[in-house]
């Protein structure tokens, strides 16, 4: 199964990640990886100076114990 979202905006992307993982998750699939595009909505953390730390999409990601 896919989701393709054109958002632009990490809060966004984060959301709508959520959503698809306890979608997923309802139905017994276990997400362990995720591939991104790695543009600024999934790796730029524009709230920091410091563009080598985690995105909030990442962190979240993360948290659910998925690989990004």
């Amino acid at each position: 199964m896919v989701y393709v979202y054109e958002h632009k905006i990490q809060d966004i992307a984060t959301k709508l990640f959520e959503k698809a993982y306890f979608e997923f998750k309802n139905i017994g699939i276990n997400i362990k990886r995720i591939r991104t595009d790695n543009k600024t909505e999934y790796v730029y953390n524009h709230r920091s100076n410091y563009p080598h730390r985690k995105s909030e999409f990442t962190k979240a990601v993360n948290k659910k114990g998925v690989v990004h």
